[in-house]
């Protein structure tokens, strides 16, 4: 019984380590798409932004093609 559970805590922190290697570049990117572009460009990385920038996400909308960009993610 106790192989069992070593066994099953073992797996446990394998898969959350494994998982948090998978994860991270996403939430970087994710918290990156709200710095300013000096911040991005800082030599000292912060993890999180000094304050919610939305301009990215405002020239994205503005600029972007989505018709095309949707089809082209389209499957069907």
């Amino acid at each position: 019984m106790k192989k069992k559970k070593r066994n099953h805590i073992i797996w446990i922190v394998c898969m959350t380590v494994v998982s948090a290697i998978i994860l991270l570049p996403i939430i970087v990117m994710i918290l990156t798409s709200f710095k300013t572009t000096g911040e991005i460009n800082s030599a000292v990385f912060h993890f999180l932004p000094d304050s919610l920038n939305f301009d990215n996400y405002k020239t994205a909308m503005s600029t972007g093609n989505w018709l095309i960009y949707f089809r082209n993610s389209n499957p069907f």
